[in-house]
């Protein structure tokens, strides 16, 4: 089993980003973005640095110190990887000597990077590109910031074919806010009404911070009216059960709804 263990970790011992090497770095890293560890803290605090070493883009043209500090890194979340169980096979082969042969030519192994992965790459690695950090942070894009956010996604990363083969319709600025999120300070802002007082129950602040918490990391909230009968918000119940107790609660979940929207629209509307 400790065999087993430190095989599992001995890509921590990679030294040159050769296409073998960066392959199965990547297979053991993208282990830890499975379901299972969700509920391990560490992981989680980890998920945008192990989500950006998962992708193949991340190694090219690396250095051996950013490499030295990627292995120090994940040294302490690869320990909670579950090791797997291998089957022992035995053989009893007799080799024969039948003549000699020069080893075949083997062309090098080329690692590709797929259009998802330069998309999201770019991404997390630019949110100071000026539609990005805009999108990031609640603010409306002019028409000339989103056709350079377009001409950069169907142009210098790929091409718009691409784009639709795996975003399909959706708009590049919704992509964006659905990859990076929106800042939680700047989110948090739009709720400081409710936040700094208080104005809402304890039931009713959580629900709050339900709505707040899924913006940061989803960008927006589809669909608004059919979502919030669906996980995670349903958890609090109806509401309007949730808010119609007065006529205060009726215009705080109102001024809610308000924020929320606001906060879906800035993403499309052009300023």
């Amino acid at each position: 089993m400790e065999e087993n263990v430190r095989s599992a970790k001995s890509y921590c011992l990679v030294q040159k980003t050769s296409p073998a090497r960066v392959n199965n770095v990547i297979s053991i890293v993208k282990k830890l973005q499975s379901p299972r560890y969700y509920t391990i803290k560490e992981i989680q605090a980890e998920k945008d640095f192990i989500a950006r070493v998962a992708q193949t883009s991340f190694w090219e043209n690396i250095s051996l110190g950013r490499i030295e500090a990627v292995r120090r890194r994940l040294r302490e979340i690869v320990k909670y990887i579950e090791v797997e169980q291998q089957p022992i096979y035995y053989t009893n082969f007799t080799d024969e000597l039948t003549g000699e042969k020069a080893a075949p030519h083997i062309e090098p192994v080329v690692v590709s990077t797929s259009y998802r992965e330069k998309v999201e790459s770019y991404l997390r690695e630019h949110k100071d590109q000026l539609a990005v950090h805009k999108l990031h942070t609640n603010l409306k894009l002019t028409a000339l910031e989103l056709k350079e956010l377009e001409r950069i996604l169907w142009q210098e990363l790929g091409t718009e074919e691409e784009y639709r083969k795996f975003y399909h319709d959706l708009p590049v600025q919704k992509l964006v806010r659905k990859i990076l999120g929106v800042d939680t300070q700047t989110v948090e802002s739009q709720f400081s009404k409710f936040l700094q007082s208080n104005r809402l129950s304890t039931k009713q602040m959580n629900f709050l911070r339900t709505i707040i918490d899924y913006i940061v990391k989803n960008g927006y909230i589809d669909n608004l009216q059919e979502s919030l009968g669906k996980a995670p918000f349903n958890e609090f119940g109806d509401v309007i059960d949730l808010f119609g107790d007065s006529r205060d609660s009726e215009e705080d979940i109102m001024d809610i709804m308000a924020k929320v929207r606001e906060i879906n629209d800035n993403a499309i509307d052009i300023a």
